[in-house]
């Protein structure tokens, strides 16, 4: 069986393979998020990542432009 780290990167190798020219164009005039999306797709970036509290983490896109991961645990207090 292979590991989901293997598996993730041979979709990207496959994906990429055949890339061409035009095909970096196109993936450049998508919008940031999209672009982003489309690497966490192939595997080369993460899609979804768990907090250490067991939780879902989500995307959050700093005023900078910088992506960061929160946990989306509530606090009651």
């Amino acid at each position: 069986m292979i590991s989901t780290e293997r598996h993730s990167q041979h979709q990207a190798m496959e994906e990429l393979q055949d890339f061409k020219l035009a095909d970096l164009f196109a993936k450049l005039r998508l919008d940031d998020d999209e672009f982003h999306e489309w690497l966490a797709d192939i595997g080369l970036l993460h899609g979804s990542r768990t907090c250490t509290c067991g939780n879902l983490m989500k995307r959050h896109r700093a005023g900078s432009g910088s992506i960061h991961w929160r946990c989306n645990r509530l606090i009651i207090k």
